[in-house]
């Protein structure tokens, strides 16, 4: 019973410190502020989380598990690469916003000397992150689906960042009105571009992309 009510503590300390990032921003949040918030002192959230790193870490980890196993459900799906490529723009923004875990936000404590785990945790991210999208894009010059002679390299890098700068207007206007059709018209673009055949149809229902799924 005491470990079921520490790991519940735990998890609701995860979930206000997240929801203190999402509506204060990284920079005033300080464990003091996340006692304040749920009613406990601030030696009671130390007993749960050593520091500040440790708790963004856990709170990262959720997210970044989320992320790895649709990731990798999708690079194993059946549909044609092109269908892939957009239905992943829908898929990050998908677990971003419903999570309400903006990486970007956290990137002022990733660049602090002493924070190198941070740092380190957002940089396997985006390496995970970088990898499906160029597998993906390789699996549809093997495939036929996008062109033969394709860069893919520097396919998955505008991709990469295309996605990557719809997170910072996310970011920066604090709103994500529109954000998903915009990405969705520009992945469009961009894939056409790597030589897939218009019309490129509709991405795949996120519902189909869970742990596990290959068709």
């Amino acid at each position: 019973m005491g470990r079921l009510i520490s790991r519940q503590r735990r998890s609701g300390l995860l979930d206000a410190a997240r929801d203190l990032i999402f509506t204060e921003g990284a920079a005033r949040f300080t464990m003091r502020r996340l006692a304040q918030r749920v009613g406990i002192t601030e030696g009671a959230v130390y007993r749960h989380f050593s520091g500040k790193e440790e708790l963004l870490l856990a709170l990262l980890e959720r997210l970044f598990d989320r992320m790895r196993r649709r990731f990798s459900a999708l690079v194993r799906h059946s549909a044609p690469a092109p269908v892939r490529l957009l239905t992943l723009g829908r898929l990050h923004l998908d677990l971003l916003l419903k999570s309400r875990i903006n990486p970007a936000l956290l990137l002022s404590d990733a660049i602090d000397p002493g924070q190198t785990r941070l740092r380190a945790a957002l940089t396997r991210q985006m390496g995970l992150f970088r990898t499906s999208i160029r597998t993906i894009v390789q699996q549809g010059v093997s495939e036929g689906s996008l062109a033969a002679d394709l860069d893919v390299a520097a396919a998955a890098r505008c991709i990469l960042g295309l996605l990557q700068g719809a997170v910072i207007r996310w970011t920066l206007t604090g709103r994500a009105t529109g954000l998903r059709p915009q990405v969705d018209r520009s992945l469009r673009l961009l894939v056409t571009g790597c030589g897939a055949s218009a019309p490129l149809g509709k991405p795949l229902p996120l519902s189909q992309i869970c742990e596990g799924s290959g068709d």
